[in-house]
């Protein structure tokens, strides 16, 4: 992965100034979607109870079951949570609402079915952390209505365990009715056998024993008073009688504690926080809606902003085009529109009188400016590039855009005008389908151009415009007269124009068609010996440029670099860090 692929925070920092609009965007979009929900969705108030489960608190009934169990655990918390989201919670607190007119009475099961339903969909229960406590939530569009319904499901829930501890408390009494009525019968059976026998057997101690056998009063197996085991069997028959005795007392008391619980009712469960109608509603939640879509609208538009400068191929920076294009960049150059054209006065060869045509100069006329830095980039290239070469005559440079407009005519004069002030050159304007920027009236055909050349009515020397006090010439070309040049426009043509301006100038600066027009760059394309590619800054794409240059077989040797022309530099130092000193 290359330096430039990494996204740091610096870089990142950037794309959010870069992006900035799509990003606020999407965010102001999140935003009206979320006031839209705030405003239109209903308000919906939540009510909350909360009541404490605790097992010390009773005890009577627990005391005589074979289970007890003091402490709730996790499983019986969950439980109780389930009770309170019952039916049968559900039918006591709808009772409790009707007889309170909160609720019309239901006309059939249908009826209270629905409301049922309606009610566990607004409820919530939930246990309180670690702890003992649950929480009763009922939410609804009325505040005063929710706070009835926490209330009467805490009342409910408390009621239902009454009715349980009552419902569990009848059977137990009843069934220590039964046993207190058998242990009863038992007790004064035991005691009348313990009489009888202590009867027998004093009479026996003292001389005077039963006639044997006397057993029909005795309990079965038991033998004669005047047995030598017979105190053993009086003491084992007493302790049977005091059993009884001992059972039977035992549960007349808990039936007596049963019957006094039922009496004083005290329940496991209390409420500790009454539901009041809340303030405030709770849904929706206008600030934290209204927050969380900021945030997230935010996320998304960073996300969408990393992705549109992954997938943009519009060439803006120069790690760009080295990776894209596979060529050196050479340069900026800034935004042409804050600096305008020159007009400077030609003569013909033909003694026509001067000529005025309007060029970008200003890598002349501001020397010290990034343009003239920029252009005097392309001269070393260009001098390097040709450094060495055993090819007689000046060197030829081709201008060259992926389309018209992207500023090739820009590029092209400057390097001219710059070229010139040093050295012989001549600009050739081989775009026939755009008119070089003359001033003059051609009216009169004071001007010769490179169509006259091509179509053979006028000689090179007629057609060149010389700059008065300086070594620059211009051929010129005029859009109106392409149709009729096509016919003459070909690589021999082209060419030996090309050559001829070679021998009487050191430079040869030929502003090329655009690639889109494939004919009529191949024609002038074959002669030149090398390449300076012009992109427009934020518009030209890679993909499309290199698109071209494939099509017209432009030799990768050829190209000595890649320009950026027309970039807005502010831009640059604000939005991509590219700091200019110039």
């Amino acid at each position: 992965m290359q330096t430039d692929d990494i996204i740091d925070l610096k870089r990142l920092g950037l794309i959010v100034r870069r992006q900035k609009l799509m990003i606020g965007a999407v965010i102001a979009a999140f935003l009206g979607l979320a006031l839209a929900y705030v405003l239109t969705a209903p308000a919906l108030y939540t009510a909350r109870t909360l009541v404490l489960l605790d097992r010390s608190v009773t005890q009577a009934v627990s005391d005589i079951s074979a289970v007890k169990q003091m402490a709730f655990e996790s499983a019986a918390l969950e439980s109780e949570v389930e009770v309170l989201r019952s039916r049968r919670v559900a039918d006591q607190v709808i009772d409790m609402l009707v007889a309170k007119g909160v609720f019309k009475q239901p006309g059939d099961e249908v009826a209270r079915e629905q409301i049922a339903g309606e009610l566990r969909t607004g409820l919530r229960v939930d246990r309180v952390g670690e702890t003992y406590v649950l929480s009763i939530q009922y939410t609804s569009k009325d505040p005063q209505l929710s706070a009835d319904i926490a209330n009467a499901y805490a009342e409910a829930y408390i009621t239902d365990q009454l009715d349980a501890m009552a419902e569990m408390s009848t059977r137990t009494a009843s069934w220590l009715g039964t046993q207190i009525e058998e242990l009863g019968r038992q007790a004064i059976e035991a005691q009348q056998a313990v009489a009888d026998y202590r009867v027998r057997y004093n009479e026996s101690r003292r001389g005077n024993p039963q006639p044997e056998p006397v057993t029909s009063d005795a309990p079965d197996g038991v033998p004669p008073p005047s047995s030598d085991t017979g105190l053993g069997i009086l003491r084992n028959l007493e302790k049977e009688a005091e059993t009884y005795r001992g059972l039977y007392d035992s549960y007349l008391e808990k039936l007596e504690t049963i019957n006094m619980q039922q009496s004083f009712p005290v329940t496991e469960t209390r409420v500790i926080t009454r539901a009041v109608p809340p303030a405030y509603k709770s849904h929706p939640r206008s600030k934290l809606v209204v927050g969380a879509a900021i945030i997230f609208g935010a996320g998304i538009g960073l996300i969408l902003a990393i992705l549109r400068e992954n997938f943009d191929h519009t060439l803006r920076r120069a790690g760009q085009i080295r990776r894209e294009t596979g060529r050196p960049f050479l340069g900026f150059l800034p935004d042409r529109s804050k600096s305008g054209r020159r007009v400077l006065e030609f003569s013909s060869g033909g003694n026509r009188g001067p000529v005025e045509i309007a060029l970008h100069g200003q890598s002349v006329a501001e020397p010290f400016s990034l343009y003239s830095d920029t252009i005097r980039t392309l001269r070393n290239a260009l001098d390097h590039a040709e450094k060495g070469t055993e090819r007689e005559g000046g060197k030829v440079v081709g201008v060259v855009a992926a389309q018209p407009g992207e500023g090739k005519s820009v590029v092209a004069s400057n390097l001219a005008l710059f070229l010139s002030q040093s050295a012989r050159c001549v600009l050739i304007d081989a775009d026939i389908r755009s008119s070089t920027p003359v001033v003059s009236d051609r009216k009169q055909g004071a001007v010769r151009s490179l169509d006259d050349v091509l179509s053979g009515k006028a000689a090179l020397s007629e057609a060149l415009l010389n700059l008065k006090n300086g070594n620059l010439a211009v051929l010129a070309s005029f859009a109106e007269e392409a149709g009729q040049v096509l016919p003459y426009l070909n690589a021999g043509s082209a060419g030996r124009v090309i050559e001829e301006c070679r021998k009487e100038f050191d430079y040869v600066v030929v502003e090329l068609p655009a690639l889109l027009s494939p004919a009529d760059f191949f024609s002038f394309a074959q002669t030149v010996d090398s390449f300076f590619i012009v992109a427009e800054w934020g518009k030209t794409l890679s993909n499309s440029l290199n698109f071209h240059l494939a099509q017209n077989g432009v030799d990768p040797d050829r190209i000595l670099g890649v320009v950026l022309e027309n970039a807005d530099m502010k831009k640059m130092e604000k939005y991509y860090g590219h700091k200019v000193y110039l």
